[in-house]
Formats: C-alpha cells, structure tokens, sequence
C-alpha cells in the first residue's frame, strides 16, 4: 500500500504541477475560483490515479484524499469525510 500511496502521490502532484496545468485545459476547467477540483473528478479523470487506485482492495475516496494529505504539496479543500 505504501508503493501505491507514493505512485499516486506522484501522479496527482505531476498533474496538479504547474508545467501540467499551463498545457490542460480540460482540468482547468474543472477547477473552482481557488484552483481546486473535487476528489471524484480525480479519481474518475486522472488515469494513472485510477489504474493505482483498481489495484487496492477498498480503495475509495477516502484513500485519496489520506494519499493527498500525506504530501507536502498538494492540499484538501473542505469537508475531508
């Protein structure tokens, strides 16, 4: 689980990274007025997050989101249960 929780960190951060979002317009349409987009989205858009995710028994949301705030850059907006 940890070797996934690091792979999907990475994902999400490679994809929320600035270099990312200047080329992808489609998630930056997604966002709200603070830059954020909603854990669904992720988990059903971003592929790497949900080839790694269809990998663990009971992944959900709530893994992502535990993955999202184990890391040093990215952050959870709102309600986190």
């Amino acid at each position: 689980p940890r070797l996934n929780a690091r792979s999907c960190r990475t994902s999400l951060s490679s994809t929320s990274g600035k270099d990312n979002l200047c080329g992808d317009v489609y998630l930056r349409q997604h966002m709200d007025e603070e830059g954020f987009v909603s854990v669904p989205f992720m988990s059903t858009t971003f592929n790497k997050v949900r080839e790694i995710t269809a990998d663990i028994p009971n992944a959900n949301l709530q893994y992502i989101i535990e993955t999202i705030q184990s890391s040093s850059i990215l952050e959870v907006k709102g309600r986190q249960s």
